[in-house]
């Protein structure tokens, strides 16, 4: 009996030292599954935005090209100091107008993505510019002196900017038009959307991306050509305004015409890193098509004087606004052909962040049409197919994750 006792003691003995032994086995194994077990937390995201991290030539120097090359998403931005080319028109007193270049400014941005593995991305970009050249005479107002509480009604009604502005000279007021003539005066945009490849680096790590896209432009032209005549007299019913005394006269002749532009177009982007700097150069060929439309309109205003005599000091002033009937419409096609290339240095500041400087030309070779129509006025007119050059120095940043 003590013997068959003995015998169940060793057995139970031995199955509680195989179950600890299964179970600590099993908590070490699943300690172990734990501490490789990736981080599955969704909120543990982190982007590796380290844009200031610091950057150095050794680190560099060691790097591929091709790893070296914008990879994902990157994006530029730069600020334009282009000049633009003077329109071609019937009406413009400086004969020696054309071939010249006045100052404008303006952006551009630039995103786009490209995928590490297969070499391939997109890249858009918007480009604007703008140029606003004027040439001013002021002129007396024949009235041109006002004294205080005098009525001096100047409001714009129409909304245009040609009134004659009120100057307070100590205890009275000066009164005068600015007649204005524009010389130059554009807002040019562009849309780009291309599709890159990049090819196998060469020999030096010069690599060369190959690009197809659609570019849409716009460009509105203004021209505006002002004429005064000073102290009209009106008593004789001239343009059917009946008003006894002299009066000012400005008469404007403007026109306003839009060139949407949509084409297709080819090129390349070439880029060499040598140390801390980028070399980059782009060229871009558009072929397409110009669909404009110019609206020419006439507008007089008269300032006139109450009273008989010559106006003077303490005399009432009376605005009169006269407009022409509906202002014209006319619309045109063209064949559109240009390019767009540009050379940049870049320096790389950080390991994200770099500092570009370069120069850029845009030439709208042929199909802009700038300076309205002559058919209503006399006093306007331009090319229906004329170029349009922007030349100029730029200045901005890169950015690449």
């Amino acid at each position: 009996m003590m013997v068959e006792n003995a015998m169940s003691v060793r057995k139970l003995a031995a199955g509680l030292l195989t179950t600890a032994l299964t179970f600590g086995i099993s908590i070490t194994g699943f300690a172990q599954s734990q501490t490789h077990m990736p981080n599955l937390d969704p909120f543990a995201f982190d982007p590796e935005f380290r844009w200031f991290e610091p950057v150095h030539d050794i680190d560099l120097e060691e790097l591929k090209p091709e790893k070296r090359a914008p990879e994902g998403w990157f994006g530029t931005y730069d600020r334009l100091h282009l000049s633009g080319s003077r329109p071609e028109t019937d009406f413009s007193n400086f004969q020696d107008g054309e071939g010249k270049f006045d100052s404008g400014w303006g952006h551009r941005y630039e995103v786009g993505f490209m995928t590490p593995s297969e070499e391939t991305g997109w890249t858009f970009t918007f480009t604007e510019a703008n140029v606003n050249e004027m040439f001013s005479i002021r002129h007396l107002a024949a009235g041109q002196f006002a004294e205080p509480g005098d009525d001096v009604d100047a409001t714009n009604k129409f909304g245009i900017s040609e009134l004659p502005f009120l100057m307070n000279n100590l205890n009275y007021q000066t009164r005068f038009f600015d007649v204005n003539r524009t010389i130059n005066s554009f807002a040019y945009e562009a849309y780009e959307l291309n599709k890159t490849w990049r090819m196998t680096p060469y020999h030096y790590g010069g690599i060369l991306e190959p690009l197809v896209g659609v570019r849409y432009m716009s460009l509105r032209d203004h021209t505006a050509n002002q004429t005064f005549r000073p102290a009209q007299d009106l008593r004789s019913g001239v343009i059917n305004v009946t008003v006894a005394g002299a009066a000012d006269a400005l008469t404007t002749n403007q026109a306003v015409t839009d060139n949407d532009m949509f084409a297709g177009q080819v090129g390349f982007r070439y880029m060499k890193q040598v140390s801390r700097f980028t070399y980059t150069s782009d060229f871009r060929l558009f072929l397409g098509g110009n669909s404009s439309c110019s609206k020419v309109s006439t507008t007089e205003y008269f300032e006139a004087y109450g009273g008989t005599g010559a106006p003077g000091p303490g005399d009432e002033v009376e605005t009169i606004f006269l407009h022409a009937p509906a202002p014209s419409i006319e619309r045109n096609s063209e064949f559109l052909i240009g390019f767009d290339v540009r050379g940049e240095v870049g320096y790389q500041l950080t390991r994200m962040l770099q500092v570009r400087a370069g120069v850029q030309l845009i030439d709208l070779a042929s199909g802009v049409w700038r300076g309205g129509s002559s058919n209503t006025s006399g006093a306007l007119g331009g090319d229906r197919n004329q170029d349009v050059v922007m030349i100029g120095g730029t200045f901005g940043i890169s950015l690449n994750h």
